[in-house]
């Protein structure tokens, strides 16, 4: 499935946050780029795993439209990088 995400890097923190707007309350951190998409990972499947758990899975990936994206974690740190803003969204 494919998540937008926006990475914005924190100054206080010395560290990147990610957020999942499509999904209300899912966010995570990590110090480098790397860390953060990993970690917010991990966040968006426990988030979708609660939701299934609630029997919301379904309605939450109808309303979003979730798709496949065949990319790499790779592919997608590259893009970011390229795009020479950390406050830019990506889609994971």
């Amino acid at each position: 499935m494919k998540f937008k995400v926006i990475f914005t890097f924190d100054p206080e923190y010395e560290g990147y946050v990610a957020e999942v707007p499509e999904l209300p309350g899912c966010l995570s951190q990590g110090k480098t780029l790397d860390e953060a998409i990993g970690n917010i990972k991990d966040a968006i499947q426990g988030y979708l795993y609660v939701q299934e758990k609630h029997g919301k899975l379904e309605k939450i990936m109808e309303d979003i439209g979730a798709w496949e994206d065949d990319r790499t974690d790779e592919e997608i740190i590259k893009e970011i990088y390229e795009s020479r803003s950390f406050s830019n969204r990506g889609m994971l």
